[in-house]
């Protein structure tokens, strides 16, 4: 009878009869068999430690076999499955990890081993090289979708979207930090002519609105009243600068911003050149206009008010 490769196997301590190791292999029971060999050329791990304490007594692990599987690619799940029903019931597994492939959960001791040597190996030199290597790569379409297709996967899970942004929560870019972002933005037209379908300009017409509450309308619209009535263009309200969604609202650019933004659109043609409001459009324009424009009066007018009773 021809012998069975993808199968998921346990180490047992021959003194008392303890499962101390649960894999899984897609070639028979040669895979387990190489684990003593593995311990006495040095590997180091948990499951080798407990190899070479047998051997120093003269004993070897008995090996038996939990689950045939037919098909490999059901191997990683029947491990972890293993691994977690041994563990639940109390066994001292040597295993570092849950199972499955790759680093799946491990252990703590593991997980800041791994990372101090990350942290170690890491070098300015090293990141940089690594940045040129990515930098140079040409992704196909192929790679593409398979990558777009992996973190789609990844963050349609709410838990992972959550982690994903706690460890993003209250981070501050550095000035250098800032300036490598802006750097590596100019002339950057990855967005430019493109269109939102529209599901997306029905989800960022609601998060607007929902950022935009009444209040915070109110706020925005007193800061930038004082700063059309002050001598300072940027001065904000005491007190006020943290409520809004945006510390630039209701700010003015200073001249030497506004000679760098004027340079830098000489010679462009304007989106809107050509194009024609309509009759809705220019009605709501006119309308806000002669808002804005009342609101303005009646903030010069109370100012000077103000200033006469202060003479008088």
């Amino acid at each position: 009878m021809k012998e069975a490769n993808n199968i998921i196997y346990v180490l047992v301590d021959p003194r008392t009869g303890e499962f101390r190791y649960i894999g899984m292999t897609r070639f028979g029971l040669s895979r387990p068999k190489m684990h003593s060999g593995l311990a006495e050329n040095g590997e180091r791990s948990h499951k080798a430690n407990w190899i070479r304490q047998l051997h120093s007594l003269d004993l070897e692990y008995e090996v038996e076999v939990l689950e045939i599987l037919l098909a490999i690619e059901d191997l990683p799940l029947a491990e972890i499955k293993w691994i977690s029903c041994y563990r639940g019931m109390g066994a001292r597994l040597t295993n570092a990890t849950d199972g499955g492939e790759g680093m799946l959960n491990p252990l703590e001791d593991l997980r800041s081993k791994l990372a101090l040597g990350a942290k170690e190996s890491w070098t300015p030199e090293r990141g940089v090289k690594l940045a040129e290597v990515n930098r140079a790569r040409e992704y196909t379409p192929e790679d593409r979708a398979r990558l777009s297709a992996a973190q789609k996967k990844r963050y349609s899970d709410p838990c992972e979207r959550e982690k994903a942004a706690a460890t993003q929560r209250g981070k501050k870019a550095t000035p250098e930090a800032r300036a490598n972002m802006s750097k590596a933005q100019l002339g950057n037209q990855h967005s430019r002519g493109r269109k939102h379908p529209p599901e997306t300009r029905a989800k960022m017409s609601a998060a607007q609105k929902k950022r935009w509450t009444p209040e915070l309308r109110a706020i925005s619209a007193t800061v930038h009243k004082t700063n059309l009535l002050s001598d300072s263009p940027n001065q904000l309200l005491t007190g006020v600068e943290d409520s809004l969604p945006n510390k630039r609202r209701g700010r003015r650019q200073s001249a030497e911003t506004k000679a760098k933004i004027s340079e830098k659109n000489k010679g462009k043609k304007s989106s809107m050149r050509g194009k024609k409001h309509t009759s809705e459009t220019r009605f709501k324009i006119a309308q806000a206009r002669r808002a804005y424009n009342a609101r303005l009066k009646n903030a010069i007018e109370q100012s000077e008010v103000t200033d006469d009773n202060s003479i008088t």
